[in-house]
């Protein structure tokens, strides 16, 4: 990258770095959402987040003229990338777990109807 860049290579590497960040917040969305609520088009718009990603990254490498060890340091973004969003996801499905753990039985402070009908039930039949 020792020679200057045009106003439109500029431009490009910029629209690109902004819509990499907006696609990858995408990706993430998508992902939490298809855990929460499973749906046959979440994988869908999970895929195409990720795909217009690498698209991004890729016009972003071609637009600043990045040498090998940069298309690397991309390539290794693009990777965690895919993985974050499953670890992240695992922590925190075992840090709510743990929380719900270290709850007394007898509290009232339940967030989901599914645990307030189980203490219900709980307490209608301990009276």
């Amino acid at each position: 990258m020792s020679e200057s860049l045009s106003a439109q290579q500029l431009l490009a590497a910029g629209a690109s770095g902004a819509l990499m960040v907006f696609f990858a917040a995408c990706y993430a969305f998508f992902f939490a959402v298809h855990r929460l609520r499973p749906s046959r088009y979440w994988p869908l718009a999970i895929f195409l987040s990720f795909a217009l990603l690498v698209v991004c990254s890729v016009v972003l490498a071609i637009a600043l003229k990045l040498d090998l060890f940069w298309q690397g340091v991309i390539g290794f973004l693009l990777i965690a990338y895919y993985i974050s969003p499953r670890f992240i996801w695992r922590l925190s499905v075992a840090t709510h777990a743990a929380e719900h753990e270290s709850e007394p039985t007898g509290s009232q402070t339940t967030t989901t109807s599914a645990n307030t009908t189980t203490m219900l039930q709980q307490d209608s039949g301990g009276s």
